[in-house]
């Protein structure tokens, strides 16, 4: 074997291994996204086509999308927390249907899979239905019909066995707090929120209630609009004032939160950041009544 091959051959080694070792989480789908409350499904479909539980407690919806059942939206939510999105599938015989996710088109072929993910991980036969194609260090995974043509694309809430979890020049600090809140533009801010983001004042809760793509085009929910009304006064706090300005730690799960406390005209305020998806997010807002 001569050297100019032998390195082609370490190359396409080394690419490879890069590809499956590297971690990617992906966290929307269809103009949904993990961790959504159920309500976001719920006021998008008039109601679920097919219902299935399951033993371990699961519970998944299927919505179509057209009136021939070709497209349909398939939702989980899990045992341990049954009111948010574990996972949300695409599945499509018609060709024509975009998935909306990394360009792909339904009906391309497996060959055209591997040449832009690489080999999956797993293949899982599942009878009639064809095989499941599935990645390492990914929270994604294909459906393949019997004749090996993509049918399906499902995500599904893994970060925290994927992603690393905090390091300790990633806390939060009152300045992160104020640069995020400057961003008035609703995509960009939509990146350091939590789907699960719950805002508790004059006695209500607010939380996004339609689909995530819906609530930063158009604002349905009024969160946006809430959070920087709310927040508004955070930067004219004298935050060496500590009779008027704290920030705590709490622990939620395995990670810390961070909780940012304020008094301003006469009333306290309360932000907290969560770890999430590789990142802390604002994940819950409080206003003293």
């Amino acid at each position: 074997m001569n050297r100019s091959y032998q390195i082609i051959i370490i190359y396409m080694l080394l690419f490879q291994t890069n590809m499956v070792c590297s971690q990617e989480i992906i966290s929307e789908l269809m103009g949904f996204k993990l961790r959504q409350y159920k309500e976001a499904v719920y006021n998008a479909f008039d109601g679920p086509n097919d219902i299935q539980e399951y033993e371990d407690g699961f519970r998944s919806e299927t919505y179509y999308l057209d009136n021939e059942g070709t497209a349909s939206l398939v939702f989980e939510y899990p045992s341990w927390n049954p009111e948010v999105i574990y996972s949300i599938e695409i599945i499509a015989t018609d060709t024509a249907m975009d998935p909306q996710f990394k360009g792909l088109c339904f009906g391309m072929h497996e060959f055209d899979l591997y040449e832009l993910f690489g080999k999956p991980t797993k293949m899982k036969y599942v009878g009639s239905h064809g095989n499941i194609l599935q990645y390492r260090n990914t929270n994604y995974c294909f459906r393949l019909d019997a004749n090996g043509n993509l049918s399906g694309i499902k995500i599904i809430d893994k970060d925290n066995y994927l992603l690393q979890g905090p390091k300790k020049q990633q806390a939060p600090d009152i300045q992160k707090l104020k640069e995020i809140l400057n961003l008035c533009e609703r995509e960009t801010l939509s990146n350091f929120i939590s789907p699960e983001l719950e805002i508790y004042m004059d006695k209500k809760t607010l939380f996004f209630a339609h689909p995530w793509q819906q609530e930063i085009e158009h604002d349905t929910s009024s969160i946006y609009q809430t959070i920087l009304e709310i927040t508004q006064d955070l930067h004219e706090m004298d935050w060496n004032d500590k009779k008027k300005c704290r920030i705590k730690t709490r622990w939620k799960e395995k990670y810390p939160t961070y909780v940012f406390q304020y008094k301003s005209k006469f009333k306290w305020k309360e932000i907290v950041m969560k770890w999430e998806n590789g990142g802390y997010r604002i994940w819950e807002i409080w206003v003293e009544s």
